[in-house]
């Protein structure tokens, strides 16, 4: 971008940048004034705040960083999902064991701890695996980018939550579900 006088400008579009003490709609009306005092056969096209003008230059990073917020969102989803599926099934295949615990006298409460240790051993490893890639992977990031953290706690620590809700939720699900039979006569 270059600043030149206006009388040798190429024929581009002009721009004036002014910065005043009065709200932009005076200021704007002081500007033509003074625009066409000087030179009265100027066309003024366009007259935009300088706030409406960064805005409107942001707009293609703004759509960009909606579109990969969105994918991340999906992408947490689908793992959520995808804990809930496994575990689920992991506790489902056990049917036919936590009957006989329970008939050979396990309480509820022993089920229920016995689902949730199965259960959230994968899902505190994974955590745990996540959370070292994602130091690794925010110390190559931060080589790259400027001003960017390694580590963002309140993420970290909702998608653990959000994590940990979901393998508790398919392990509780299942292990509820399961309802001994009486004996046949």
């Amino acid at each position: 971008m270059a600043y030149v006088h206006y009388k040798d400008r190429l024929p581009f579009g002009t721009y004036f940048v002014v910065r005043g003490l009065q709200p932009a709609g005076a200021l704007v009306a002081s500007m033509r004034e003074a625009i066409w005092k000087y030179a009265p056969e100027v066309t003024i096209a366009r007259v935009k705040p300088m706030d409406s003008q960064v805005t409107d230059s942001l707009a293609t990073e703004r759509f960009q960083t909606w579109v990969v917020s969105s994918f991340g969102v999906a992408a947490l989803l689908l793992a959520m999902l995808g804990i809930y599926g496994v575990l689920t099934y992991s506790v489902a295949t056990r049917k036919q064991e936590i009957g006989v615990r329970m008939a050979l006298g396990a309480t509820r409460q022993k089920i229920y701890s016995l689902t949730l240790a199965e259960a959230g051993t994968p899902v505190v490893a994974g955590l745990v695996a996540g959370f070292i890639a994602s130091i690794l992977g925010g110390h190559v990031i931060q080589s790259f980018l400027y001003g960017v953290e390694v580590m963002d706690p309140p993420v970290i620590i909702a998608v653990a939550i959000l994590f940990l809700t979901a393998a508790l939720f398919a392990a509780r699900r299942r292990s509820t579900q399961w309802k001994p039979s009486a004996p046949n006569d």
